[in-house]
């Protein structure tokens, strides 16, 4: 099964709160690694790396996935 941002968020919107109140629209998440879309060969977790930015400060967050 091949793995896209879709599919890790299930059509929902990521959302992150920004101490000086910038707008943070979807465009301002990426999602650093691993690569999408990516297509896993066994069960595993898997953790992505994703960053947010609202052009002047960003935040990293690590997000796990297990895959069954």
């Amino acid at each position: 099964t091949e793995i896209t941002r879709n599919t890790l968020l299930s059509g929902l919107d990521l959302k992150a709160e920004d101490p000086d109140e910038d707008s943070l629209t979807s465009s301002s998440f990426t999602i650093l690694s691993p690569l999408l879309p990516m297509t896993p060969d066994r069960p595993q977790r898997i953790p992505f790396d994703v960053e947010v930015t609202d052009g002047q400060l960003s935040d990293k967050e690590i997000i796990t996935v297990s895959i069954t």
